[in-house]
């Protein structure tokens, strides 16, 4: 295409001529044309705030102002500007589309927001599915930070403060969709995979503990276990169980020591209404169902009823020797 200048100078040049020149008119009315052309584009384009993209002219009226700036067939620096405007527009669109196909983190996805906010264009329809993506991924990474806790955590042991549980089904998720997850939170990202892990490896030696036998597992094994899953913040089901397991085992070490010395009958009592505590944990109905209980609590039971029986028994006996005074 030729240049606006030049063809200036060629109206210019047949003014100049002493003959008419018929073509003189066509170039005049091409650079009127194309001058009538840049007021317009400086107009709805050019001169334009930078401070609201929505006062920036749209792509497609971008478009068909430099459709027809290329219909004119020559260059001027309106053109040149706007071209460059939108064949940013389209790079920009194009690589939208490509880092929202391609899952791209939330730091790509707002850099790439930025990188629009360079563009004199009005681009808001366009930025919707990259701003539809950042708010995704602002979402998780919310979720990731709220599932965390706050004041003891799994990198930090012993640092004191409460722990916040969380089910292992939520970390799970959060690590299913690592890749939305960038660096922001990769160390949050760090600890939910530490977290997981430590878990399942927890469940699994607990699991196998309450399996074993009392000689196998002692209660010191127990605590020791049961200790370790302190600064694990997940909702686990061993837990519970691991809990009532040593305070059962408790329960029986003392109720033993209460039938072998013949304590009285309100003591076992006592220590009958002391073995539901041992099940308080158990929030679960499965858990609670499948609670074995110990045979000594039979033992007090029985123990319990012959003294009733024998208490029966000599109440009568005090009766009939009343009545035969």
């Amino acid at each position: 295409d030729v240049r606006l200048g030049e063809l200036r100078r060629i109206v210019i040049e047949a003014d100049e001529l002493p003959v008419i020149v018929p073509e003189r008119a066509l170039a005049d009315e091409r650079v009127k044309a194309c001058d009538e052309l840049s007021a317009r584009m400086r107009k709805l384009v050019i001169r334009q705030s930078r401070y609201y993209r929505s006062s920036y002219c749209p792509l497609a009226d971008q478009r068909a102002l430099v459709a027809e700036a290329r219909s004119l067939n020559t260059m001027f620096e309106e053109r040149e500007r706007l071209e460059g405007y939108v064949k940013d527009s389209d790079d920009w669109i194009s690589k939208a589309h490509k880092a929202v196909k391609a899952k791209v983190g939330l730091k790509e996805l707002i850099a790439l927001l930025r990188e629009a906010d360079q563009i004199p264009v009005n681009l808001i329809a366009e930025r919707k599915i990259v701003e539809a993506e950042v708010r995704h991924a602002e979402g998780w990474v919310e979720k990731v930070r709220s599932a965390l806790p706050k004041a003891n955590k799994t990198r930090g042991r012993g640092s004191g403060g409460e722990v916040k549980y969380a089910d292992l089904d939520t970390y799970k998720e959060l690590l299913a969709a690592k890749d939305v997850m960038t660096d922001d939170v990769s160390e949050e990202m760090d600890e939910v995979e530490t977290i997981v892990a430590a878990a399942e490896d927890w469940m699994a030696r607990a699991q196998a503990a309450l399996n074993g036998t009392e000689e196998e597992v002692t209660l010191d094994d127990l605590t020791a276990l049961y200790g370790e899953a302190a600064d694990i913040p997940v909702v686990m089901e061993e837990r519970a169980l691991l809990s009532a397991e040593i305070k059962k085992r408790k329960w029986v070490a003392k109720t033993r020591r209460s039938l072998a010395s013949k304590v009285r009958a309100d003591v076992l009592r006592d220590q009958l209404e002391a073995f539901e505590e041992t099940k308080s944990d158990l929030t679960d109905s499965r858990s609670r169902r499948n609670f074995l209980i110990p045979p000594e609590v039979n033992e007090a039971k029985r123990a319990i009823r012959a003294a009733e029986a024998w208490g029966a028994r000599y109440k009568r006996l005090q009766s009939k020797r009343s009545s035969i005074r």
